[in-house]
């Protein structure tokens, strides 16, 4: 991924959180050239890569540096990630560069939103061929439409719909939404939109 025919082309970082996305994180990986760096950030829970990503990897011309997070709390990984991202944008203040989260975890949202208060833009992907999440399966229109209607609200609906898709028990979808969305809205939208979660 390349920002064009800019005499000065910028700089992409993508900050890769591989346990919560996997292998399909790195999708496109092997197309980047030498304008972008990949940070992947993986653990003991998920710290093994199959050959055939790993000749991807060898394929791509990207700089990939690879970030061991010690585990030890809940969501270490997020932590780490996050500070991680936060010392590279101070390393680059005068340069213009693009700024790529890799994951699935909206949870990061407020990480955006914290920055760019700052003038500092981050993308937030699903992988580094710089995919984004889109709710797009007719079922899930739905649900997104069902969750504006119970909250009166469409701002979130998206995201909430994400979450309910992508977890299996209410327990994770109440834990995900709380995280997201802070203790108390979380607790109101998952009260809120309980009935429409199925098994």
């Amino acid at each position: 991924m390349s920002s064009g025919n800019d005499s000065r082309r910028r700089k992409n970082y993508y900050f890769v959180d591989y346990e919560n996305t996997g292998s399909d994180g790195l999708t496109g990986i092997e197309n980047l050239d030498g304008d972008n760096t990949v940070f992947i950030f993986y653990s003991s829970r998920a710290g093994r890569i199959m050959f055939d990503l790993h000749v991807k990897i060898n394929m791509s011309q990207a700089v990939i540096q690879y970030c061991k997070v010690h585990t030890g709390v809940k969501n270490a990984l997020d932590f780490q990630l996050a500070s991680y991202l936060g010392y590279i944008i101070r390393d680059n203040k005068e340069s213009q560069c693009n700024y790529f989260i890799v994951s699935r975890d909206n949870g990061y949202s407020s990480l955006l939103h914290f920055w760019e208060e700052r003038g500092i833009n981050i993308e937030f992907v699903i992988n580094t061929a710089g995919d984004k999440l889109h709710v797009l399966t007719t079922a899930a229109r739905e649900l997104k439409q069902k969750i504006s209607e119970r909250l009166n609200d469409s701002t979130d609906s998206a995201a909430i719909a994400d979450i309910i898709l992508k977890y299996k028990t209410r327990m994770e979808i109440n834990n995900a939404l709380v995280k997201t969305f802070q203790s108390k809205r979380g607790g109101e939208i998952y009260r809120a939109v309980k009935t429409l979660i199925t098994r």
